[in-house]
């Protein structure tokens, strides 16, 4: 997008909250398909919005680095418990 600092927020809020009306609007009318749809208007072709990857875009990356660095086990694959499918959540 080319945007390397945005001072004026109040913009980014009023955008959300717009987004996130239209969204709301779409899934009282077609439920889950409102969330579809606005999926597929940020994956078309040519499109280029970071919300692409949520990972990504709330850095979740970068929390996984730091917290392997101090030593939070839960973040890493070499702890993870090998739980029958029933124990899951």
């Amino acid at each position: 997008m080319g945007v390397k600092f945005i001072f004026v927020t109040l913009g980014g809020q009023h955008a959300a909250g717009l987004g996130l009306s239209k969204l709301l609007e779409a899934m009282a009318g077609k439920q889950e398909q409102g969330y579809i749809a606005l999926q597929r208007e940020e994956w078309a072709a040519g499109a280029d919005y970071p919300t692409k990857s949520h990972h990504f875009f709330s850095g979740v990356p970068y929390h996984h680095l730091v917290g392997k660095m101090y030593d939070a086990s839960r973040l890493g694959q070499e702890f993870v418990e090998d739980l029958p499918a029933e124990k899951v959540v």
